[in-house]
């Protein structure tokens, strides 16, 4: 059954499916689901390939290359109550912008009315406004078109994660519930574009498989965070690229159930089978 279109729009990371060939819309195949833990409400894995597939690929049409159109937009998506968040993302486009920086920052996800007002009076108090885009809760297929639109994804760290300490399955020792943080990082993997997230477990994990993400320290000040960023800001990664990323996630121990890929549709050996 068809999810309904408020629920589609609730969603903050698509649903998942098979990314297809570069030269045309992807076919219809047996999900590929990215691995998360259960995340935070409105940020909720798995996610949908198929649809970076689509984006990727409107992106690559003759006379888009996408690169001109993300260079210098960053973009962060968030649940309705990652407001520490979206404000260090705001820090994080001050820091920029006072650098000389030309960037852009497009926050995604529920916006409640008296947190908007919060974020605007913040921008406003940086002198950033006029370059924040609140743009609210968007469709599954809307997120994959903006992350293929954006030179850098920005994941900070919620507040208080890192003194939320969760007891781990075996029970011995603790580990942190940074699932939703890895969510979101895997749809910017999907699309390619580089991410800049707290140095966290899950996220080292990713970090060690996919080269789009970055790490930092979670409470490095909000200047090297921007300085960090500077660097993929000015040249996002073409549509060839973002084809390479998405196959590399797919055929990542991320991905589960993942159906056999052959040499000239993965760009490289077919797949391994799933790990257990």
């Amino acid at each position: 059954m068809a999810a309904s279109p408020d629920a589609a729009r609730a969603s903050a990371v698509p649903r998942p499916s098979a990314p297809g060939a570069p030269g045309g819309v992807p076919a219809a195949e047996p999900p590929v689901q990215a691995a998360a833990r259960p995340s935070h409400p409105g940020v909720a894995p798995p996610i949908d390939l198929a649809l970076f597939g689509v984006a990727i690929a409107a992106r690559g049409r003759p006379g888009r290359t996408g690169a001109q159109e993300a260079a210098w937009t960053v973009l962060h998506l968030g649940a309705a109550d990652d407001e520490h968040g979206r404000a260090s993302a705001v820090d994080l486009l001050a820091g920029l912008r006072h650098a000389g920086q030309p960037a852009r920052l497009r926050l995604v996800g529920p916006l409640p009315q008296a947190q908007r007002g919060r974020l605007l009076e913040r921008a406003t108090d940086e002198g950033v406004v006029g370059a924040l885009d609140l743009l609210g809760a968007r469709a599954p297929h809307e997120i994959a078109r903006l992350l293929v639109e954006a030179a850098l994804l920005v994941v900070p760290v919620p507040a208080g994660l890192v003194a939320r300490p969760r007891r781990d399955v075996a029970g011995a020792g603790h580990a942190l519930d940074d699932g939703a943080l890895v969510a979101v990082a895997l749809a910017g993997c999907a699309a390619g574009t580089p991410v800049l997230a707290p140095d966290l477990p899950g996220m080292r994990a990713l970090a060690a498989e996919l080269p789009e993400v970055t790490l930092m320290a979670p409470k490095a000040p909000a200047e090297a965070w921007a300085r960090a960023a500077a660097g993929p800001l000015p040249v996002p990664p073409t549509p060839d690229e973002r084809w390479t990323a998405l196959r590399r996630l797919r055929r990542s121990s991320f991905c589960q159930d993942r159906p056999a890929l052959g040499a000239a549709a993965a760009g490289g050996p077919a797949s391994q089978p799933p790990r257990g």
